[in-house]
């Protein structure tokens, strides 16, 4: 009996030390990955000398610097079909990850944003970050001495930042279980672009009640792996703050940039309404500052100036108030 009930406790010794020696591997020791993120906050606007005041204006802050990420998405592509072969969420501070051996075009991107979303990734170039409509559109007509030119595009949501990184034609060797980690590092850029705009000169600007831009000729997304924008054409808008004690309307606004069409011009609309329930409309061709490849900063100037009428008579260009409740806004240049 004493055999018995010895031999029972030696099986279960063995037993319990079979199963606390047992090795669970954290990584693959074959494809061993530390994935490291480099993101850059790019600022290319003026913030210097009180241009933009983050005391008195805490909103634009976010809207110019971007938000640090907590967590990025690694998606490895096979480089002869394009398509999606493995991804990973990891911590934006970087972290081990176990892709098996191969050769991949890799595309990381920011997760957590507010408006900005992503779509198609299954496949590398399809690959867009885009935000969704607004559900207003606007029609802009162009008239020359020979012709009339009329485009519709949809009004977009602003988008956030949204970081992305991309390496080609990425090496993951197969490793022995005793080589070092592999470190590959992705440098992360918005594919956001953030402007400033200002109407310098504004007479009356005390008699402005709310004034709201829309800026046209801007791309609907962004594609990840070439950063191309969309083509579809939309419009951005955004309120204008009045600066009274300077005479001036002022803002920030986020893009995913202007559609790169020379036929595409960017047109400024500034709609006014005053005090006294007056509504005004003034539209400028910012092309040029868009596309000048000297600029030091993304910043939009009219230097034209305005006036804002103390009552509701014409001024600038005033649509019908019935133009103001629906959806189509008519912009005239």
């Amino acid at each position: 009996m004493r055999t018995t009930i010895d031999r029972l406790i030696l099986m279960a010794l063995l037993l319990a030390g079979a199963v606390s020696c047992k090795r669970i591997p954290l990584h693959d020791p074959t494809a061993a990955v530390f994935l490291r993120f480099d993101i850059k906050h790019e600022v290319q606007v003026r913030t210097e000398n009180g241009y933009i005041d983050f005391k008195q204006h805490p909103e634009y802050e976010p809207k110019v610097y971007g938000k640090q990420p907590n967590l990025i998405r690694v998606c490895f592509y096979d480089i002869e079909t394009h398509q999606l072969a493995y991804e990973e969420v990891v911590p934006a501070e970087g972290d081990f990850i176990s892709v098996p051996a191969g050769t991949y075009d890799l595309v990381a991107y920011s997760l957590g944003t507010t408006s900005t979303q992503i779509e198609y990734t299954n496949t590398r170039a399809g690959s867009l970050a885009y935000t969704t409509p607004t559900g207003t559109s606007i029609r802009t007509t162009n008239q020359t001495d020979s012709v009339k030119i009329e485009d519709t595009g949809t009004v977009i949501t602003q988008p956030d930042h949204l970081y992305a990184g991309r390496i080609g034609s990425l090496v993951i060797p197969v490793r022995d279980e005793m080589e070092q980690t592999m470190v590959v590092d992705v440098e992360m850029v918005s594919v956001v672009e953030t402007w400033t705009f200002e109407v310098k000169y504004v007479s009356g600007a005390e008699h402005i009640q709310s004034a709201e831009v829309y800026i046209t000729g801007q791309a609907a997304g962004r594609y990840l792996w070439d950063v191309r924008p969309n083509l579809r054409h939309s419009a951005i808008s955004f309120r204008g703050d009045t600066d009274r004690q300077l005479g001036r309307l002022f803002s920030v606004f986020n893009t995913f940039g202007r559609i790169p069409e020379i036929q595409t011009e960017a047109l400024a609309n500034v709609q006014v309404i005053t005090t006294s329930g007056g509504h005004f409309q003034w539209t400028f061709d910012i092309t040029e500052q868009f596309d000048n490849p000297d600029r030091l900063y993304n910043e939009i100037v009219i230097e034209l100036p305005i006036e804002i009428p103390e009552g509701n008579g014409p001024g600038g260009f005033t649509p019908t108030v019935e133009g103001w409740d629906v959806e189509i806004e008519d912009i005239y240049l």
